[in-house]
């Protein structure tokens, strides 16, 4: 078999490895956001198969043409001309993948660089594995067999190496699906951002102890002890992650309910001075009904509509007290629509909520919560023509809440989510809503009609 022959299979074997490296990045890169892809998937798993391979072909007759030439593994800088061209040819491709998925996924620019950045890592730790099983694989073929011709000791290897690749995949993909992506449907942007730090620190802790090991010293003990810092340091960064998330949302979680505490202690503080006032007047009753038999048998008629002017003006405003019969969700309404009637909102309330429905107290209090205060809040901007109308209904297992509000018709937008105003990033309180509609097989809609935002939630009810 000359060398041209093996050269040949080898670089079929390597495109394949490629291949399969590649196409397992991008599709990484899809996982977390499976429920904000715009394109039917089926589509995009096509189109990114055929992309690894128009991408990789030139690379692969670039390399079988190079490898080829006379001399060429003696050249000085043959090291070097591999490192570069690797480079350049991976990070091409991350960029490429990073404005595909960009373009085919509705989702904060932020959070899809820390989803490419994490699949970077993962091919960080892919390349620390083979420097370990190709060692592995030269050792047991030449142990076991010592007359193996080097062709097949580099095709057995390939093998080898994509077997792993698979493996490796399976274990990120569902890494990804499990935790990443939950995660980053509950975190703020700015959070993800601060967080891209990490995967970079990473890959560039990667990058040096690669160049050291394979450049600087070439003992395999010493190669071995750096690329054994590699995996420790990816261990200790995916427990970071999970930590650091773990806490956010546990901080997010007290804020949540210590907000809704408050909501319902400034509701029951209204109800008892409520109550108060009602007992008071009726205690103070009967001397009015006195007052009124005295000016009715003595034929005052004047004196009576004047006292019965007074005495409507000492009566206090009624407060409405039952928009729903769940207690929880009631005190957020009493709480947003006093506050938005004491800034001059006009309010229209229809709810349809029973005490128990099958959703937690603490979700339906985020859903309704976050709604009334984005409708407050952007209503607030506008001078005159304040509005905001509250519907909610139950349909079979669905729970159906509408919240529209007027607002000044400015609104930020990255794809199909929408920006905060105050901050860069997505915000809180939309992915807040858009995460419990998730949790309970449901739906979250944001729209606009002129100069009225709409936000529409479906729930699906479970047995209770």
């Amino acid at each position: 078999m000359n060398i041209t022959t093996i050269l040949s299979s080898i670089f079929e074997l390597h495109f394949l490895y490629d291949f399969i490296l590649y196409f397992c990045f991008a599709l990484l890169c899809y996982v977390p956001f499976l429920d904000k892809i715009t394109r039917p998937k089926h589509r995009i798993i096509i189109e990114l198969a055929v992309l690894c391979v128009i991408y990789l072909l030139p690379w692969n007759i670039l390399y079988t043409y190079v490898y080829a030439m006379d001399g060429i593994w003696e050249w000085e800088y043959f090291i070097l001309f591999n490192r570069i061209s690797g480079f350049i040819k991976d990070w091409l491709f991350f960029i490429l993948t990073f404005l595909i998925v960009r373009k085919n996924v509705s989702v904060n620019v932020w959070k899809l660089a820390f989803v490419v950045l994490l699949a970077i890592n993962w091919l960080c730790i892919q390349a620390s594995l083979y420097v370990f099983s190709s060692r592995l694989v030269f050792y047991l073929l030449i142990e076991f067999f010592l007359f193996v011709e080097l062709s097949t000791i580099l095709m057995v290897d390939m093998i080898v190496q994509i077997i792993l690749i698979l493996i490796l995949f399976l274990v990120f993909l569902w890494v990804f699906y499990r935790f990443v992506k939950p995660h980053l449907d509950l975190s703020d942007s700015n959070v993800i951002k601060k967080l891209c730090v990490i995967p970079v620190m990473f890959y560039i802790f990667y990058e040096v102890n690669l160049e050291i090991s394979l450049h600087y010293d070439a003992s395999a003990v010493m190669q071995s002890f750096t690329f054994s810092l590699i995996f420790v340091f990816a261990i200790t960064s995916i427990y970071f992650y999970v930590t650091l998330f773990r806490m956010y949302h546990n901080i997010t979680k007290t804020k949540k309910i210590e907000q809704q505490l408050k909501m319902q202690d400034e509701h029951y503080t209204a109800l008892q001075a409520y109550v108060a006032d009602a007992r008071r007047m009726r205690h103070d009753m009967r001397q009015h009904l006195s007052v009124f038999q005295s000016y009715i048998s003595t034929g005052k008629t004047e004196k009576l509509i004047e006292y019965i002017d007074e005495y409507r003006k000492s009566i206090p405003e009624d407060v409405e007290i039952a928009y729903c019969e769940n207690n929880a969700v009631n005190a957020i309404l009493c709480h947003n629509i006093n506050k938005a009637k004491r800034d001059g909102i006009k309010i229209d309330v229809k709810t349809e909520l029973p005490e128990k429905c099958g959703i937690q107290d603490i979700d339906l209090c985020i859903v309704y919560g976050n709604s009334l205060e984005n409708a407050i809040e952007a209503t607030n901007k506008l001078s005159e023509g304040k509005f905001i109308k509250i519907r909610s209904r139950i349909t079979g297992n669905l729970l159906t809440i509408i919240v529209e509000n007027t607002f000044d018709g400015i609104i930020k937008r990255d794809g199909d989510t929408l920006l905060s105003l105050k901050n860069d990033g997505e915000g809180i309180g939309t992915p807040s809503i858009k995460a419990i509609a998730k949790k309970y097989g449901g739906s979250a809609q944001f729209s606009t009609n002129d100069n009225v935002f709409r936000t529409t939630v479906i729930l699906r009810l479970s047995d209770y």
